[in-house]
């Protein structure tokens, strides 16, 4: 905030140096001035939200490790204070979110104020929901001993895949052929109640 008022200062010091000396309008004229000050200070507050950004961005990756870290702690359903740990970093954690809601509300009412009472943009961004995402960070690899896990999103993915295509798969005879296949699946169907 302190460099945008000394920006300030410059600017007005430059405007009255501008108007004392007389100096020609093709040169220097206040719109310059105006647009060079507009500029300077979008730098300045982008270089400051870029530092709080990744304040925050650190904070809450710091918090959830230290969450997966005690939510895999063997103690935890034997040790008291593990699951108060648990219990404080989730609250922790929850408090954060609801504190970042409520800013995130009050800008988007104060981007409303300033844009009008237009429909679509800002409205429309403003009543969608962040939905919480559950991020699965490992797969257990079936049929392995000792459990062995995958952690990349492109492998979790085709794990996932040919697991729902075994699901689908699961219980029906490749060589059946169709009449027999229809004929039990009109058995089944008789046998579900009404």
């Amino acid at each position: 905030m302190e460099d945008i008022v000394n920006r300030g200062k410059q600017l007005l010091a430059d405007m009255t140096t501008h108007q004392m000396r007389g100096t020609p309008r093709e040169t220097t004229n206040p719109q310059l001035l105006w647009a060079a000050f507009k500029s300077d200070i979008r730098a300045m507050a982008k270089q400051t939200e870029k530092a709080i950004t990744h304040k925050k961005h650190a904070w809450r990756k710091r918090i959830e490790r230290d969450l997966q870290e005690t939510a895999s702690n063997p103690n935890l359903d034997h040790d008291e204070s593990v699951r108060y740990q648990e219990a404080f970093l989730m609250n922790t954690l929850t408090h954060r979110e609801k504190q970042e809601a409520r800013k995130t509300t009050a800008f988007y009412r104060a981007l409303a104020v300033n844009h009008g009472e237009k429909l679509g943009g800002i409205w429309s961004a403003r009543s969608k929901e962040v939905k919480p995402q559950n991020l699965i960070l490992q797969l257990e690899i079936p049929n392995t001993n000792p459990p062995q896990y995958e952690k990349r999103s492109k492998a979790m993915a085709q794990a996932a895949r040919n697991y729902h295509k075994e699901l689908q798969q699961e219980g029906i005879n490749p060589e059946e052929g169709e009449d027999e296949y229809s004929q039990d699946l009109q058995n089944i169907l008789q046998n579900i109640p009404q």
